[in-house]
């Protein structure tokens, strides 16, 4: 699983024990410091984070590079929430891009939720927007919609996007093996 758009971790820490490895990518060190503390404290050996920016991972440290680019077409999912209205727009595409290099061919799914659009969200998401996004990825789109979540006894509305990777799409670079520290797949 990639947690991409991270923060501090907190989904990587909800999955963590339930998949086989989990990557964690943000823009903030200070948040990506705050994840790797809680991976060392738990011993969560599947675990690796890292901070960069997803569209420009060619120049990312040379080590964070090799690293990210060994788990291209290896992730099974790609998981995110209200992440993609902070990527700037210039970014957008190769964002896009990279989440679905990341993704396994045929197999790999990627999900996020945003704000839906309307009138107090006038950048939120609908299908039109995330139907664009995942096509810049070479995605196909498989759910758009807004759905309504009860938290807190309070009705919040949340738009759902999934979308999964249907053919290889250049990923002829991706190298063919990952050590995985000891786990099976990658999930």
């Amino acid at each position: 699983m990639l947690d991409f758009g991270c923060g501090t971790g907190l989904l990587t820490e909800k999955v963590q024990s339930q998949v086989s490895n989990a990557i964690s990518i943000d823009v903030a060190p200070s948040m990506i410091k705050v994840l790797q503390e809680k991976t060392k404290s738990g011993g969560w050996d599947n675990v690796e984070a890292y901070c960069v920016v997803a569209a420009h991972v060619g120049q990312a440290a040379p080590e964070t590079k090799a690293a990210l680019e060994a788990w291209k077409g290896k992730v099974d999912i790609v998981a995110f929430s209200s992440v993609l209205s902070f990527v700037p727009e210039g970014d957008l595409k190769a964002t896009m891009k990279f989440l679905c290099h990341m993704l396994k061919p045929g197999t790999g799914m990627l999900m996020h939720s945003d704000w839906p659009k309307g009138e107090d969200q006038p950048d939120g998401f609908a299908k039109e927007k995330a139907l664009a996004m995942h096509g810049m990825g070479g995605l196909q789109a498989k759910t758009t919609k807004t759905i309504t979540m009860k938290t807190g006894g309070y009705d919040m509305p949340v738009f759902l996007g999934v979308a999964t990777k249907t053919s290889l799409i250049n990923d002829s670079s991706s190298p063919s093996n990952r050590p995985n520290k000891g786990r099976n797949t990658v999930n």
